[in-house]
Formats: C-alpha cells, structure tokens, sequence
C-alpha cells in the first residue's frame, strides 16, 4: 500500500551524511587488549604519523565538550583529529606528519587562529577517540566502536553461514533494550513491536537484512535492492525511546484520516507537534510496517526510509482503523528533549 513521508516546514531538508555514530567516549576505561586491537585499525597515515598539533585539552570529565570541536576543525583542515590519553587530562591532537619541517609548516598557519596550539610527538598507544576525515564527512571512532563491529560483523557472518533463517541471533541479552516501550501501558502489543523492530534495525543493520530481509538477497528490484545496501553502510543508531506526547499526536492524526479515508499528512484539527513522520496503511503487523516504510516502493525520494534511519530518539506509534484501508500506521519522531 502506499506509504507517505512529512516533514514539518521550515525545518532544513533531511540530509543524510556517510558518518560515523557519535559515541561517548568510554574509551578511557578499555582494556589493554581493546585498546591494542584499535590501534592495529589506525589509517595508515596515523601509523606513520612522529609530529602531531595539540589544539586544546580538558579533563575527561569534559570530554564530549571537544567533540563538537574536534569534527568541526577535522572538516575546515581536511586531517584527521586525535584525542590522546594524558594522565587525568584528554588532549585534542590533529594532522599526521610524518616531518618537524611540514608539522612546522602548518603549525604556523594554525597560529593565526589558535594562538596556544603546540607541536608534539605522536602518541599512537595512548589514543582514545578519533575524528577521520573521509570523503569530505566526519567518522567519529572511539576504541569501544571497533569491539561493536567486530561483534556485529561476526554475527552477520554466522548469518550467512546457514542456508536456513535463523533468527536466534536476535535472542542474545544485549538485544533486549531494542524493546523500549514494553513496558508503556498505552501502547497496543503491535505498536510496541514497531519499536522493537526498528530499533533492532538500527542496533545490527547488516544482521536486519540478512535475516528479517533475507528474502530479498536476489531481488532486481530497485527499493528493495537499494535497501539491502543501504542496511550494508549504515552504522548503528540510537534507540528510538516511546514518547506519550509524540504518540498523541500520531494517534490523533492516525483516527482522524481513518474516519474520513484521508491518505496523506495534512491534519484539521490535530497539531503538527513533531518533526518527521511516516504514515503506512494497509499493514496490521509491526514487522510488516517497519518492512514497507524500510522498502519505500514507489518514494523516489526514500524520505521513509531515510527518517527510519536518521539519528532521531523520540518516537510516537498509533496503528488505528481506517475507512479505505482498513488500517492505518502514523509514526511521529522527534529528537532527544533536554528539558525532558
């Protein structure tokens, strides 16, 4: 069935960048042999790397404050950023120079605007987190990340092994917190699935589509072809949480077009209260819904998908009757609210 995106006006459009997820780094408590492995995944320019420039420093406590920091300048400079381990202190460090002549060099265009940047040795052992310029967009990795992947890329792979589906890799502890909204007594059982769903999706996105989507592997389709590399490339995100306001305006919306046969996302009476939904109709099952809005059949612009996708944290589901189609879905998503 047809499915529709909104995203609310005078809200910048929805650009999707090739990055990494931002997480807090807790590098600082990983074990030796976490840290070794993350050191033998370093660029190639980083092993390399005698001269780096130190650009600021804070406690660890205060780490996240560099973070924002650190991707802005790895972006104006085009070099990789480093935050080195310094005793009680986290140093941000840039650049990969393999010279004192060239670190020099730049050292004295950085000057200009950083007056108390210095030249240091590089300190490869004691690098916690990292920026990496990569096709003119930020990878944030922390030590913590490379052990993720390692996990998930094992997982996928034991995947892979079975001809058969097998969806016990889903069973493992660590899965459960997909389940955000078991316990929101307002949700319907197939509502709280959508949850589920989408947040196993964007916990282990290469293990989704090699087993709830493994009937497409062969598919010339483009959506679901598209889809299935898109889930190949993307990181995991954060969990997408119940939010009881974002669920009564998607459920105000949702019996608002099922009592008049409405397909679409301008709304009389209910409020515009989040910043990107999706509308499914036709669909009774969780698993189904999160399947269609996936796929985007016939969204040219795959705008579905790309909110299921999006670093988003908030989100309201209402699955309501509809009079055209039987049913409808409304999700409504926002972002994390400080003030919450």
């Amino acid at each position: 069935m047809t499915r529709y995106i909104s995203i609310r006006q005078c809200i910048p459009l929805l650009i999707i960048f090739n990055s990494g997820l931002m997480i807090a780094p807790t590098a600082c408590q990983d074990s030796v042999e976490t840290r070794l492995e993350f050191m033998k995944d370093l660029p190639a320019d980083a092993l390399k790397s005698k001269y780096r420039i130190l650009i600021s420093e804070c406690s660890s406590n205060h780490i996240e404050e560099l973070q924002g920091l650190a991707e802005e300048f790895t972006l104006k400079s085009k070099q990789n950023s480093y935050f080195i381990k310094n005793g009680d202190l986290v140093q941000l460090q840039t650049g990969d120079y393999s010279s004192k002549e060239f670190a020099k060099a730049r050292l004295s265009w950085l000057r200009e605007n950083i007056k108390k940047c210095s030249l240091v040795k590089a300190n490869n052992d004691s690098i916690i987190l990292m920026v990496v310029f990569k096709e003119r967009n930020c990878l944030i990795r922390t030590a913590a990340d490379e052990t993720v992947q390692r996990e998930i890329t094992a997982e996928i792979n034991d995947a892979l092994k079975s001809e058969a589906l097998d969806l016990s890799l889903w069973d493992k502890p660590k899965y459960l917190v997909a389940n955000t909204a078991v316990n929101e007594d307002y949700l319907s059982s197939e509502e709280k699935k959508v949850y589920y769903y989408l947040n196993l999706m964007r916990m282990n996105p290469g293990l989704f589509a090699v087993t709830f989507l493994r009937y497409l592997k062969d598919s010339r389709n483009y959506y679901e072809s598209s889809l299935l590399k898109d889930l190949k490339r993307l990181s995991p995100k954060p969990l997408l949480k119940p939010d009881r306001q974002l669920f009564e305006t998607a459920k105000c919306h949702a019996i608002e077009s099922g009592i008049s046969g409405y397909v679409g996302h301008i709304r009389k009476k209910c409020k515009y209260d989040y910043y990107a939904e999706c509308c499914d109709y036709g669909m009774k099952d969780a698993l189904e819904i999160v399947k269609h809005l996936l796929i985007d059949k016939g969204v040219e612009s795959l705008g579905h998908r790309q909110i299921c996708m999006m670093d988003l944290e908030r989100l309201g589901v209402s699955i309501q009757p509809h009079k055209t189609f039987e049913v409808n879905a409304v999700l409504d998503f926002d972002f994390f609210e400080m003030n919450k």
